[in-house]
């Protein structure tokens, strides 16, 4: 077994174990191992994988129940660990983004304003790095978050009929993908300082070694702390919702 994976049981074991739930079998996959789960009369499967790139990976399988559901949630308050360790905001907005624009689908940049008080309650609808989460999980989670917090989301989406007429046009100035990108999380980041009062700080996943939505807003009145930093935020997740399409 893989040494990454013997240290992540070792501590995984005891916090199912203090949650009721007990391995009734285990087998070894290719880079990971199968565990079969079990409590009560209900059973779930959680695959855990290693890779350089990714790190751990776990992996949730079996019809849904209870059990499913509760393992659910701690998996994701384990992987989520702390929030806000390098700044001390109450309230702050993040903003991220996800797609291709120019062919496979649509260039989406969604932020969200989020308050530290309420941070267990979005844990507590699945909200995770996207990469390990399913579609249907991703809909469901973006569903939750409009339902709870429509005025806390901006979403702004350029389809890509549209994204290539603007990428000509910027191309014409000199411009690129990353000058679009910008203007998006700065369009949706002003947004939100306009409807959201007292926010102290905006957190923007870093797509450019420049700091690009920096540069976007310096001519605008932010008047907060702006943080471009390797980040996934919740943007897979709320372009599955309503959004302002550019």
């Amino acid at each position: 077994m893989d040494k990454h994976i013997e240290s992540a049981l070792a501590q995984l074991l005891p916090e199912l174990a203090r949650h009721g739930i007990s391995v009734s079998s285990q087998r070894e996959l290719q880079y990971g191992l199968q565990l079969r789960l079990e409590r009560d009369a209900e059973t779930a499967t959680l695959n855990l994988y290693w890779s350089l790139k990714k790190g751990i990976s776990q992996v949730l399988a079996g019809k849904p129940n209870r059990l499913k559901a509760d393992l659910a949630k701690l998996l994701n308050a384990a992987e989520a660990g702390p929030v806000g360790d390098f700044h001390t905001w109450e309230r702050w907005i993040g903003s991220d983004e996800c797609g291709k624009g120019d062919y496979f689908g649509a260039l989406v940049v969604a932020a969200f304003a989020l308050d530290a008080e309420k941070v267990d309650e979005v844990r507590s609808l699945g909200v995770l790095d996207s990469k390990k989460l399913t579609d249907i999980q991703v809909r469901d989670i973006a569903h939750n978050l409009y339902s709870r917090f429509p005025e806390r989301i901006a979403c702004i989406v350029i389809k890509p009929l549209r994204y290539n007429e603007i990428m000509a046009d910027r191309q014409s100035r000199g411009e690129n993908l990353n000058d679009l990108l910008a203007w998006q999380h700065g369009t949706a980041i002003m947004e939100l300082l306009g409807r959201i009062p007292l926010v102290q700080g905006v957190l923007v996943d870093q797509f450019s070694l420049h700091q690009r939505v920096t540069y976007q807003l310096n001519h605008k009145c932010v008047g907060v702390p702006l943080e471009e930093r390797d980040d996934p935020v919740l943007a897979p997740a709320l372009a599955a919702g309503p959004y302002m399409v550019a």
